[in-house]
């Protein structure tokens, strides 16, 4: 067996996660999933002392990674970071955990200012079940002012089977954008087909 990481080391393997681009921040990550639950305490302190977003960032998504409960106080206040690739690992840090409760902290990411964590929220929603989200689905399939949003909401509300969508997404067969038209189509095509049984 194994011996126990010292603090040091775990001190040394957070500082790891610091690191330029993405593929050594990701063998960090691999090598905190390794050491386990003992490093969630750590992570969390260091998280609220890390002035650096980078680093914030990739706690998070360790944090993710090691799927300890422990760690979603920290991740649910994390969506509300102020800078945006800390969201977005905070919101795909708490999809790993695919608990249909955590939703509702995801659901705020719907409003976030940037459209790219609209979309990957919409797409984590989506495939998580989340009907839940329908209502602010709906919301932005008819009035988000990026097109990609509409196109990821159109998605989403049909393989949802969000039939009371139905308004919105007949209205976005006449939206500018081709892409857009075309997710309307399908997820109504979808919505038409009956129920699967089973």
């Amino acid at each position: 067996m194994p011996r126990a990481a010292t603090v040091d080391e775990i001190n040394r393997l957070i500082d790891s996660l610091d690191a330029e681009g993405e593929r050594k921040p990701l063998k960090a990550v691999q090598k905190v999933r390794e050491a386990g639950p003992r490093v969630v305490a750590p992570l969390m302190k260091r998280f609220e002392a890390a002035k650096r977003p980078r680093l914030r960032r990739w706690i998070v998504n360790a944090l993710g990674a090691l799927g300890d409960r422990r760690a979603l106080p920290l991740l649910k206040r994390a969506v509300r970071d102020p800078h945006m690739s800390v969201r977005l690992h905070a919101m795909e840090a708490l999809e790993r955990f695919n608990d249909p409760k955590l939703a509702a902290t995801m659901l705020t990411l719907l409003n976030d200012e940037s459209g790219g964590i609209r979309v990957r929220t919409i797409d984590a929603l989506r495939r998580m079940n989340s009907y839940q989200s329908i209502p602010a689905l709906r919301a932005l399939a008819s009035s988000d002012e990026k097109w990609y949003v509409r196109q990821a909401s159109a998605v989403a509300l049909g393989e949802l089977g969000a039939r009371q969508a139905r308004p919105e997404l007949e209205a976005l067969r006449a939206y500018p954008r081709k892409a857009v038209q075309q997710a309307a189509c399908a997820a109504l095509t979808r919505l038409a087909a009956p129920p699967r049984k089973g």
